[in-house]
């Protein structure tokens, strides 16, 4: 996927531990699992783009594989969690509603627009977070879980693709 010049990537943290909304293992195929991580890299950079023809919904796309943030298995309900991965192309699995969280400047709340179910952290009502935590779905309704809010920061400019040498030694 090539991003348009001059577009942003972005670090999506948990306001609750401090960790990084991150593609586990740097992960680059369909099905790779969405987790948090501390610190920087290619795994946790993301671009925040509108969808065509929509005024609240976004993709939330993998800055350095071009696939997006998506709810497995196209689950609308809340079934124990709903795991969140990386998948290719458009769709309503792939389409997410950043809103604020009334009363703060800074914290977000990521909600999918499929499912109508927030972006959160796995298990962090247990305890904090801690590296390779999971990335599920929760209700919204309710006392707001542990985990739902974001911090949603630059991180630079998404960097041109590399294109290959057109020069070639024959022998």
């Amino acid at each position: 996927m090539t991003f348009a010049p001059g577009t942003q990537k972005m670090h999506i943290t948990s306001e609750h531990s401090g960790l990084r909304l991150n593609t586990t293992d740097n992960g680059t195929k369909n099905g790779t699992n969405v987790q948090l991580w501390e610190g920087g890299g290619p795994g946790n950079e993301w671009v925040i783009e509108p969808v065509p023809g929509s005024d609240d919904k976004k993709y939330i796309t993998s800055a350095h594989c071009g696939l997006r943030l998506n709810t497995a298995d196209g689950m609308k309900k809340n079934m124990g969690w709903t795991n969140v991965q990386l998948w290719e192309g458009a769709g309503p699995g792939n389409e997410w509603i950043i809103e604020p969280v009334p009363g703060s400047d800074d914290k977000k709340y990521i909600t999918s627009a499929h499912s109508g179910l927030r972006l959160n952290t796995d298990g962090t009502t247990n305890g904090p977070a801690i590296n390779g935590t999971n990335v599920k779905l929760w209700e919204k309704e309710g006392p707001p879980p542990i985990g739902n809010e974001w911090i949603i920061t630059g991180a630079g400019a998404v960097e041109p693709p590399k294109t290959k040498s057109k020069s070639c030694i024959l022998l």
